[in-house]
């Protein structure tokens, strides 16, 4: 006697990840499991708002630009920031950097793409190019480009984006 075997289907899960554990979405038989958006399973979002509407609070005093490598050209520029991702131990880097009016140049250790959130900066390449950026404006530096920033409001607030997988994989590969 051939009888039909009727089972429940296993639950269709689905999973959209951006990067190392960054849900954005969770669904268990077309339910959303996250409430709230793009919270994830660890608690804290995925994405980061850095609207220039939105206050940018909890900066604090960076090691001075000198300390960073920088040369100061002039005024007393002075940096601070936070990370909202990553770390120099991680391909990866995200948050927001401010300083206070001033020139200085600097070449940059890593990948940066950024947007300037708040002021006016002018940053001036090796070959002399000048660009004059404003809130909502972008800007990508590669590695090793040498540029001179000058700050040109009271200070300048910019979201960044940095990319140091080559150096993070250096030094597993040194290790």
């Amino acid at each position: 006697m051939d009888r039909a075997l009727s089972a429940k289907p296993a639950a269709e899960i689905v999973l959209t990840v951006i990067y190392r554990h960054s849900i954005i979405a969770a669904h268990v038989n077309g339910k959303s499991l996250l409430k709230g958006g793009f919270e994830i399973y660890l608690g804290r979002y995925s994405m980061l708002d850095f609207s220039q509407s939105k206050s940018q609070s909890g900066l604090e005093p960076w090691p001075s630009l000198t300390d960073s490598g920088a040369t100061i050209l002039d005024g007393d520029p002075q940096q601070s920031g936070r990370v909202d991702y990553g770390s120099m131990e991680t391909p990866i880097i995200s948050g927001v950097w401010e300083c206070t009016q001033g020139s200085f140049e600097v070449s940059y250790p890593w990948n940066e793409m950024a947007t300037i959130l708040e002021g006016s900066v002018t940053i001036t390449d090796a070959s002399g190019n000048a660009m004059t950026f404003g809130p909502g404006d972008s800007h990508f530096a590669v590695k090793g480009e040498h540029v001179t920033w000058k700050i040109n409001s009271s200070k300048a607030r910019k979201c960044f984006f940095i990319y140091t997988g080559d150096q993070v994989e250096a030094v597993a590969a040194a290790e």
